[in-house]
């Protein structure tokens, strides 16, 4: 059995499904706390700063092998280990879900997508690590270059994940109004991320902004509390009622298997705003 199928059939264990819906928070969390920490450490050891808030490499990796670094570096493993698993499972329900038209070619297009993810993802958690072992006092320049690149990549993993899930996924039509506001609040935390790091790193240094940046940035993450539902609900066989929910919540994939016949066009549609039609290709868009 593929990798894929065999992740999202753990989806039947309830232990499996809360673990899910609560590591999205306690990722954001448990960042937000490591640079909470990190900040009150550096302070405690007398380090230097320009401003009341100074910049995450400032508390992260302002002094060599200092609390404050000890603290950063767990609190970002602990972070990138949580993100990591949400990524692995919404990776394999993005693989196994229905596709709007499996005929055109889209089942390809999607795990293309998703490859290109899992690569970016790779790449992103080689910059943020580089960015916690090679501190200011090491190595300035390379340090802010990984950093950067970190946050950028983070930022392209979300806008992947989003293209993918609003795009190339068939949600049911009664979780429609839920897909709507997961990938509106995808898209509103990478643009305000994206805008914030922007404009603290381009236009004027201004630290606060690039802790929002930051934030916003694993604040994508909570719309999985919603999304990952969503998702096991594409990728359940057995659902086809608009109204059973349950069974889209609980039901896993045993094989693949493609949408195509009109028995399901009242109960299935596209995420993405403007491209919203059923899974059959002669059905009218729903408004």
């Amino acid at each position: 059995m593929e990798p894929a199928a065999c992740l999202v059939r753990q989806l039947r264990h309830p232990c499996v499904r809360i673990l899910l819906r609560v590591l999205p928070i306690t990722a954001f969390a448990t960042f937000t706390l490591t640079l909470l920490l990190s900040k009150s450490f550096y302070e405690a050891a007398g380090g230097r700063q320009e401003y009341r808030l100074d910049t995450i490499s400032t508390y992260g990796a302002g002094n060599d092998l200092g609390a404050n670094i000890i603290v950063f570096r767990i609190g970002v493993a602990l972070t990138v280990s949580q993100v990591l698993v949400c990524e692995t499972f919404r990776a394999a329900l993005m693989i196994r879900a229905r596709a709007p038209k499996p005929s055109d070619g889209s089942n390809r297009i999607r795990c293309v997508l998703v490859a290109l993810t899992w690569a970016v993802v790779c790449a992103t958690i080689g910059c943020l690590g580089g960015a916690t072992i090679v501190t200011i006092a090491i190595n300035a320049p390379v340090h802010y270059n990984l950093a950067a690149g970190a946050f950028g990549g983070l930022l392209l993993i979300h806008a992947l994940n989003l293209l993918t899930f609003s795009r190339y996924i068939l949600v049911p039509r009664a979780l429609a109004r839920t897909a709507r506001l997961s990938a509106c609040w995808g898209a509103l935390c990478i643009t305000s991320s994206t805008a914030c790091l922007l404009i603290h790193q381009l236009a004027f240094y201004h630290p606060p902004l690039q802790w929002a940046g930051a934030l916003l940035a694993f604040a994508f993450y909570l719309g999985d509390v919603f999304s990952s539902v969503l998702l096991a609900a594409s990728a359940a066989p057995d659902y086809r009622a608009a109204g059973d929910l349950e069974a889209a919540r609980t039901s896993a994939v045993p094989e693949r298997v493609e949408v195509s016949d009109s028995s399901t066009t009242e109960s299935w549609s596209l995420v993405c705003p403007g491209l919203w039609r059923c899974a059959s290709a002669g059905d009218e868009a729903i408004v």
